[in-house]
């Protein structure tokens, strides 16, 4: 992909996307490649040698299983037992946990689907390899021709050039940074100060993720209280804000990148009754409403430990179930939940 690294007029930032490296930097290209049914597997770091796994890869329902032991140690990797089934694994800033006989798995927090759960053979842990290893930043590619797998772990590459564009027939010179395709940076989305409607210079902000590349992640105002974004943010297809303008930029899980005009809608219903009357739409979320103006916001734990405001009606949601109403009142937002505000007080909304 080719990402355009732009001058940032302001001295702070409300959003950025960081680039970063899963697996930390290293000196070289590090491969292995593994052969099914073989427990030789070849490693390539400057050198080559052979090292022999406890037990060969196979393959169960369609799915490659290696030993839990040895291949991802080999990039790093460290393994802890947490619980009799359950195992941890770490790489630099990602970390994977795995259930046995269990087809749910954690990555960085975050709950995912496996196509085939981990399991024990003859008193070896067996992992699925493709899930692990992509979890953890590295690339799989599969070779029917040699019935081979390479497993990689690449440099951070970049090549910085200067460019020159015609706009409007007037020459622009841009600096530009090119990330190869096989890189093993990988993208995440930072918040000024952790939540939205903050400020934090990107230097700051990029220390923080470890980032070896930022891009500015879309304007705010910049000249007024609160400093909220303009644009729609999302990260692993979690809403952290609508706005109303602009495109938006998303980075795909197979690399791709896209820059498309995103339409959120977020609405529901009240009483189970899905008829005029009792739907209702949200405006914006995690954006400060007008104080007379009749909108309905959404906010959630990236807004912060409270919504901030004084005015309107709130409906707490916690677990999916309403636990609270306040008017005129701060009110904390649930970890597991959100807060619907009314910035109308008299809104149909409440009943």
């Amino acid at each position: 992909m080719r990402l355009a690294m732009v001058c940032v007029v302001a001295a702070s930032l409300v959003a950025a996307t960081f680039a970063r490296a899963n697996l930390g930097p290293t000196t070289e290209a590090t491969r292995v490649v593994l052969e099914l049914n073989n427990p030789v597997v070849r490693v390539i770091s400057g050198d080559e040698r052979n090292v022999t796994l406890p037990v060969a890869p196979t393959v169960f329902s369609g799915r490659t299983f290696v030993p839990l032991r040895g291949v991802l140690e080999l990039f790093g990797a460290e393994v802890t037992w947490r619980d009799p089934d359950r195992v941890l694994i770490r790489a630099t800033d990602s970390e994977v946990v795995l259930r046995i006989g269990r087809t749910t798995a954690t990555v960085n927090g975050e709950t995912r689907t496996l196509a085939a759960a981990p399991r024990i053979v003859a008193g070896r842990t067996l992992i699925p390899l493709r899930f692990v290893s992509e979890a953890l930043g590295l690339r799989v590619t599969w070779h029917a021709d040699t019935n081979t797998i390479d497993i990689a772990r690449w440099n951070y590459r970049a090549v910085a050039q200067i460019v020159t564009v015609q706009v409007d027939n007037i020459a622009r010179r841009l600096n530009v940074v090119e990330v190869p395709p096989d890189s093993n940076l990988r993208p995440t989305l930072g918040l000024g100060r952790g939540v939205v409607g903050n400020v934090e210079p990107l230097s700051s902000m990029a220390g923080q993720h470890g980032a070896v590349l930022g891009i500015n992640g879309g304007y705010f105002q910049a000249y007024s209280l609160p400093h909220e974004p303009y644009t729609t943010l999302m990260h692993h297809g979690r809403l952290v804000h609508r706005g109303g303008f602009g495109s938006a930029v998303a980075f795909m899980r197979d690399g791709r990148v896209m820059m498309e005009r995103v339409r959120v809608e977020v609405h529901g219903t009240t009483h189970g009754r899905d008829e005029w009357g009792f739907r209702w739409h949200c405006y914006f979320v995690n954006r400060t409403p007008e104080r007379d103006s009749s909108a309905v916001v959404v906010f959630t734990p990236e807004r912060g430990a409270t919504i901030g405001l004084d005015f309107g009606v709130a409906i707490v949601v916690s677990n999916g179930r309403v636990v609270d109403v306040r008017e005129r009142t701060d009110v904390a937002i649930p970890q597991d939940g959100y807060v619907i505000h009314l910035a109308n007080e008299h809104n149909s909304l409440r009943g």
